[in-house]
Order: C-alpha cells, then sequence, then structure tokens
C-alpha cells in the first residue's frame, strides 16, 4: 500500500493533469494532461479502497464501499452540472481548481499527522 506521502504526490500529478488539461494551449498538452490523469486514477482509486477496507468494521464493509460509489458517482454529477451550466473550458477550470483544493485539502491532512 502506498504511503501518505506518496497519495499526496499523486493527488498533486492528477492536478497537473487536470490544469494542462484545462489550460493547455494546444492539443499535444491536454492529451499529455489526460495521460497524467489516467496514470494515477488506478492507483489512488486502489489506494482508497484498501484504506477504507482497514477502516471498515466486517459488518459494515457492504455499506462502506456502497458509499465509496455514491461518493464517486457524486465527483461524476458534480462535473456533469459544471458541463451542463458552463462552457467546456470553463468547466476544465472548475474540475482543474477542485481538483487542487482535494489535493491541497489531503496534504494538509498529510503534514499535521
Amino acid at each position: 500500500m502506498a504511503s501518505s506521502r506518496a497519495v499526496v504526490l499523486l493527488l498533486c500529478v492528477l492536478t497537473l493533469g487536470a490544469a494542462l488539461a484545462a489550460l493547455g494551449p494546444s492539443l499535444v498538452t491536454t492529451v499529455v494532461g489526460a495521460v497524467l490523469i489516467g496514470l494515477v486514477l488506478a492507483p489512488l482509486g486502489t489506494y482508497y479502497s484498501l484504506v477504507l477496507d482497514r477502516l471498515a468494521p466486517p459488518r459494515r464493509r457492504p455499506e462502506v464501499f456502497a458509499l465509496l460509489r455514491t461518493s464517486s458517482a457524486i465527483g461524476i454529477i458534480f462535473a456533469s452540472a459544471v458541463l451542463t451550466a458552463a462552457s467546456l473550458s470553463s468547466a476544465l477550470v472548475v474540475v482543474a481548481a477542485t481538483m487542487f483544493a482535494v489535493t491541497l485539502t489531503v496534504a494538509f491532512a498529510t503534514l499535521r499527522r
């Protein structure tokens, strides 16, 4: 399992990828951003699944993993709602800013430990 610092690093790479996809001046930087996002999504998903598995009491595991799926769906709904309400470039900036806020939150929580 990855360390907390490795998770922060993966989140930083994800944020960089989101920023490149949102603000990239060319198709190449947008594709590089998408590739960076794709490279870190699976390790982050695995890490958080393992953490939840370790934290959840055995009789509550189905509920905990249902909440994990629900939180993933909420993220998709959020991104879709932003796409509906704004242009594609604005939605990408909002999603990148949200990823930046999440990364900062996790980084501060990790440093406090």
